[in-house]
């Protein structure tokens, strides 16, 4: 039996933020939110470049976007990555 993590993840995560920079790749893209009110940070989120290309109109910098994610990570080496995977993205009036 092959198990398949998307079909048993039910809930997903829910980020809001300011857009500060977008990088285009060939197969994943990425791109940066500012977020917080007064601790800001930025969080870094990976996204397919077809999926992006989906969303062009809102991926532009200074929007305010709602993102919606999952966790995945990997080894590498000795260290361990976390990545952030896009699953959609909509405009938000105010944060």
């Amino acid at each position: 039996m092959e198990f398949n993590r998307n079909e048993k993840q039910q809930r997903f995560n829910n980020i809001r933020g300011i857009l500060i920079n977008v990088t285009i790749g060939e197969k994943f893209s990425n791109f940066t939110l500012l977020v917080g009110h007064e601790k800001t940070r930025k969080v870094n989120l990976v996204i397919k470049t077809d999926l992006l290309n989906k969303y062009k109109d809102l991926v532009v910098v200074n929007n305010k976007l709602n993102v919606n994610y999952y966790l995945t990570s990997k080894q590498d080496n000795d260290n361990w990555l976390t990545y952030a995977n896009v699953l959609g993205i909509s405009a938000i009036s105010n944060i």
